[in-house]
């Protein structure tokens, strides 16, 4: 699963943060990988997490959120400008 993903999210997918790599994230993925298809998201926040079932189950230790502010910071122009100018 871990090379699939390293594959198909370099190429198919979508993307919400600048980065500068082609990484995207492939929700239907995501059951299958364990959460690892949002791997935009880890190039985009190499340190940020969202296991809060493991954490409640004690499964993941010193698990690292981002808040929202600085995901704003990432965020690719055109998703910045969706996010400014309510609809």
């Amino acid at each position: 699963m871990t090379r699939s993903i390293n594959s198909v999210c370099h190429f198919f997918g979508s993307r919400r943060f600048e980065v500068d790599d082609r990484s995207t994230k492939v929700f239907s993925l995501a059951p299958l990988s364990f959460g690892e298809s949002w791997h935009h998201t880890h190039h985009a926040l190499p340190r940020s997490a969202r296991v809060r079932a493991m954490r409640a189950t004690k499964l993941a230790r010193a698990v690292v959120e981002i808040s929202p502010e600085r995901q704003q910071q990432k965020l690719a122009p055109e998703r910045r400008r969706m996010v400014a100018t309510p609809a």
